[in-house]
């Protein structure tokens, strides 16, 4: 008999539960490859490779860095710009040493070699001249709200002259200035003009007549001598003397011309405008038509000039009025007396 055989489906169950956990796991694996995720970089036969040029690079100021605000150039331009122009400025005003002809009290140095307002080259007319006689006028002086005094000594003769004056009253630092020269076919021919404190000459124009030039004691400047020119000082004789030959220029409107050099290096042309006639009662005596002329400035911190010339004292000045503008304290001169000496 043969013997019966144990069922197979046991085995058969074990086996397709085998190959049902194989598929499953070829399943899981299947659905893993195609799950998204990151893309694979697969090499390719030709790379094509940006390249970037790199500039210089650009360091913030620290200041930026630190997070604050760098100045724009706007703001740097500007503080140059007012930087250069107090410059010119400060270097563009009279200078303390100056008589009272040429500046107020409270006026900063001009620069020693400023450039002249007036073209050079530019021709003035020359007038007929009679010089005064010679006198000693004084005056009342005003300036920077002191009152002081003035004397202008003007002493002509044997073809020469000295003119000098001479203020009190303001200090150790009291102006002064003179001129010296002699007498040509246009009037006064300075040669010589200085400005002085304590008595003592601190700078010096000169008027080479024999080469035809101007020097400076000071800055290394020549200009060329006009016929007819004067110095800060000569002018308040020249003018009188002009006037007194050429009655004709008393009109109203009528200008006058000079030629005015400066011991700080500045020659310029000064052109006085008839104003008309006024009366004037000054400190020591009244002048009926007093003639008064104006000059005025050609350029910033440049003076104007009022000057009252009286027709009946050989148009000796009366009154002297100078403003260096813009802004500057007036200097007034107003006659007490007039001799002869």
């Amino acid at each position: 008999m043969t013997p019966a055989r144990p069922p197979r489906w046991p085995q058969a169950a074990l086996l397709a539960c085998v190959v049902l956990v194989l598929h499953a796991g070829a399943l899981r694996g299947l659905v893993t490859t195609l799950a998204p995720g990151p893309p694979t970089t697969v090499p390719s036969a030709i790379q094509v490779r940006q390249i970037v040029q790199l500039g210089p690079v650009d360091q913030a100021p620290a200041a930026e860095r630190a997070g604050a605000e760098p100045p724009s150039t706007a703001s740097a331009t500007t503080t140059a710009t007012a930087t250069s122009t107090a410059t010119a400025r400060n270097s563009a005003r009279p200078d303390p040493a100056d008589p009272p002809s040429a500046r107020p009290e409270d006026s900063s140095p001009l620069p020693a070699q400023a450039p002249p307002a007036t073209a050079p080259g530019t021709q003035v007319p020359t007038y007929a001249t009679a010089p005064a006689p010679a006198a000693t006028l004084v005056y009342e002086m005003q300036r920077g709200g002191r009152t002081g005094r003035a004397e202008l000594r003007w002493r002509p003769g044997a073809g020469r002259y000295e003119l000098e004056l001479e203020a009190t009253g303001f200090g150790p630092q009291a102006p002064g200035s003179a001129s010296t020269g002699a007498f040509d076919a246009a009037g006064l021919a300075p040669e010589r003009h200085v400005d002085r404190r304590r008595g003592r000459d601190q700078r010096a124009v000169n008027f080479q007549r024999e080469g035809g030039f101007i020097s400076f004691s000071g800055p290394p400047l020549t200009h060329t001598l006009q016929a007819g020119a004067q110095d800060r000082l000569s002018w308040m004789l020249q003018l009188p003397a002009i006037l007194q030959a050429n009655p004709a220029l008393s009109a109203p409107g009528a200008q006058i011309s000079l030629w005015v050099a400066s011991a700080r290096g500045e020659s310029d042309v000064w052109t006085f405008t008839v104003q008309g006639s006024e009366a004037l009662e000054l400190p020591g005596l009244r002048v009926d038509a007093a003639l008064r002329l104006l000059r005025r400035p050609l350029r910033p911190y440049d003076t104007q000039v009022e000057v009252w010339l009286d027709p009946a004292r050989q148009h000796l000045p009366v009154q002297l009025l100078l403003v260096l503008r813009p802004g500057g304290e007036p200097t007034e001169l107003r006659l007490q007396s007039l001799t002869l000496p």
